[in-house]
């Protein structure tokens, strides 16, 4: 099967424990055997950036450090994961990001 690499694991910790990313967009190695790192959003980047670095035709997980003001006032923040696979995309490469 596919594994996640070392990077994929520190930068997730990095990201939910000390929040010292936005987001992170992560990727099959081109022997698809390993999910690796792609990009690292700094942690002052924008959603606009985020959806502007993921592929308009090639599956990626994602992973986002969403914060926003609850009705009382309060900041909260939530990390949300993404499997993306596009319609466009090749129907081997969207069967591999569902099943992994």
């Amino acid at each position: 099967g596919i594994t996640i690499s070392d990077d994929c694991v520190n930068e997730f910790t990095q990201l939910r424990m000390k929040r010292t990313h936005r987001f992170l967009i992560m990727k099959a190695n081109e022997e698809k055997s390993q999910i690796i790192i792609e990009h690292i959003g700094a942690r002052e980047a924008t959603f606009a950036e985020f959806v502007e670095l993921m592929p308009k035709d090639q599956g990626r997980f994602a992973i986002y450090d969403l914060e926003y003001t609850t009705p009382d006032g309060r900041v909260e923040s939530k990390v949300v994961f993404f499997l993306y696979a596009p319609d466009i995309c090749d129907h081997k490469e969207r069967f591999l990001y569902a099943t992994s």
